[in-house]
Order: C-alpha cells, then structure tokens, then sequence
C-alpha cells in the first residue's frame, strides 16, 4: 500500500511539474500534501464505517448468523 501511495505522489509530481512550471516548490508541496491528506482521510473514514457496520452487524442477533 505504501509502495502505490508513494507511487502516486511520484505520478502527481510529474503531472503538476509541467503545468505549473512557474509555481514554488512549496506551494505544489502544499497541493499534493492537501490531496493526500484528503485521501488518507477518506480511506481512514470509509474503514471506519466498515468497521461499525460490522460491529452492528455481529451485535444484531439475526445478522450474525448469515
């Protein structure tokens, strides 16, 4: 997983280089640590309602079963 984060960070770099040529470091730092932050924090909640979906689950008598 961490090997494809990395990769797609690598990706985003030489997508954002050529067009914003003219834009700081910093700020295109800035860009993709905001996207990826966005992303880890949708990853983090899509597992957590998982996560609850399966504990209401199993604590749901007729649910555990199946």
């Amino acid at each position: 997983m961490m090997n494809a984060m990395a990769a797609m960070l690598k990706h985003m770099g030489t997508v954002f280089s050529p067009g914003m040529f003219f834009v700081p470091a910093a700020v295109r730092f800035f860009m993709v640590t905001a996207l990826f932050g966005l992303m880890m924090l949708l990853m983090v909640n899509l597992m957590l309602l998982r996560l609850l979906l399966l504990l209401w689950c199993l604590l749901r008598p007729g649910c555990a079963k199946t």
